[in-house]
């Protein structure tokens, strides 16, 4: 499953997908492996968008992985000041 996150452009890539993998380690539904991945997917017109992926096991349960991914996503990067 994936998600879409924008990021402010001040924001150094490396940190924002080092966060953004934090973040999905603490998602219940994600699987270990094959390991979870962050793509920069564009350059938009107020942020650099990011798509974080990861695999699950039941892809019944797909949008609450998103929801959680989410959620732990926000989190992290209220924790470390990213925007």
């Amino acid at each position: 499953v994936s998600v879409d996150v924008g990021v402010a452009y001040h924001q150094p890539p490396n940190r924002v997908r080092s966060a953004i993998l934090e973040a999905i380690e603490q998602v219940p539904l994600a699987m270990g492996t094959p390991s979870p991945d962050v793509q920069v997917l564009d350059f938009g017109s107020s942020a650099i968008v990011y798509r974080a992926r990861c695999y699950v096991q039941d892809m019944e349960r797909a949008d609450l992985a998103q929801d959680q991914m989410r959620t732990a996503i926000w989190y992290t990067f209220q924790r470390q000041g990213l925007e």
